[in-house]
């Protein structure tokens, strides 16, 4: 039996993730997925380090600000990690071009805080069956997904492209949800476990939910990338 348990392992420092957003969603993943031992990372990011960041952003502090944050991300994580591969992308998604770095990636993780690049993001991942995990905050809500294209609808029908725009973050609600993203991630890059696939976890002030969700007749984006 044990021998066995063994066998399904997956060496996880072969896999190759694009981590795009270096923020409160993103410090919390990455710190999770490097020290599960995930062999490289892109991390992805065109924004640099602001005072009012740090209350949610653990890795920086007053003195990065006004630095980029995923080159001040990839020198906390590798004095954290050196065993990882950490490639920087300082770069804006603001269309499926600038995703090119991303392609024979094994899992894409969404940490930001706008719709337009989780669309970008969603079609791309569609497009090139490429697993994708998206999370959002605002206050004390937050919410998680992960879609596996061909397998499970895609962000667009969970609701997650037409969710949560920039709002007001709390650190604990990052930290949460963050984890949740980097759990699914590594239990799926680990072992192949899809069991937190095609399900939405809503965490709301004191409870969770757990939705299971179906795709919309309507979706584009599906019906595109189904044919």
């Amino acid at each position: 039996m044990r021998e066995e348990a063994r066998s399904d392992k997956i060496d996880i420092s072969r896999k190759t993730v694009c981590l795009i957003g270096c923020g409160g969603l993103g410090c919390n993943v990455s710190v999770h997925l490097a020290g599960a031992g995930v062999g490289k990372i892109f991390l992805c990011d065109f924004d640099r380090v602001e005072e009012s960041n740090l209350n949610r952003q653990f890795l920086y502090t007053l003195s990065d600000i006004g630095k980029s944050k995923c080159e001040t991300l990839k020198e906390r994580l590798s004095a954290y990690a050196p065993q990882s591969n950490l490639i920087t992308v300082e770069r804006r998604i603001c269309c499926e071009s600038d995703l090119g770095f991303a392609l024979g990636c094994d899992l894409v993780i969404l940490a930001v805080d706008n719709n337009e690049t989780r669309a970008v993001v969603n079609g791309f991942c569609l497009k090139n069956r490429i697993p994708v995990i998206d999370g959002g905050i605002s206050g004390f809500y937050g919410r998680m997904y992960f879609c596996i294209p061909e397998k499970t609808p895609c962000l667009f029908c969970a609701g997650m492209v037409s969710g949560i725009g920039k709002t007001v973050s709390v650190s604990s609600t990052a930290g949460i949800i963050g984890s949740l993203e980097a759990s699914a991630a590594i239990r799926y890059l680990s072992s192949g476990d899809e069991s937190m696939s095609g399900k939405i976890y809503v965490y709301d002030s004191d409870r969770f939910d757990v939705l299971c969700v179906r795709p919309l007749t309507e979706c584009e984006f599906c019906k595109k990338f189904s044919q």
